[in-house]
């Protein structure tokens, strides 16, 4: 799979509950990026926030709350513009409501959709 197919995987993952599935996704291409560019610090924020769901089955609030704010840290550090599709801005304000806003509880074994909303994805 080609990088930009492997991050669309990994959102399709996130977006449907598959928190942990999604940060494996995401940690590969993480490995392979440049340690210091902006793709770099775009992965590491939506690992952190696909670590925030994963603590959310674990019934951990504060973990929850740790890792959206870390997401945030990472995406305030990458561009304005759109990357891959996101928008700094949009991340950023996701990442806040994460941190504030509490998750639904997990049920079951079965993975599920416990944030309030989708990755907020830019379109165009």
């Amino acid at each position: 799979m080609a990088s930009g197919d492997l991050l669309a995987h990994g959102i399709d993952l996130f977006d449907h509950g598959f928190y942990w599935e999604a940060h494996e996704v995401w940690e590969r291409l993480w490995q392979a990026a440049p340690r210091d560019g902006a793709e770099s610090r775009l992965l590491q924020g939506l690992i952190a926030l696909a670590a925030a769901g994963v603590k959310v089955r674990q019934g951990q609030t504060i973990g929850i709350a740790r890792h959206a704010r870390r997401a945030e840290e990472f995406f305030t550090g990458l561009p304005a513009a759109a990357l891959s599709g996101f928008s700094r801005d949009d991340l950023i304000a996701y990442a806040r409501e994460i941190a504030t806003t509490p998750a639904r509880p997990a049920v079951g074994e079965a993975p599920e959709i416990v944030f309030p909303r989708a990755l907020p994805i830019s379109q165009g």
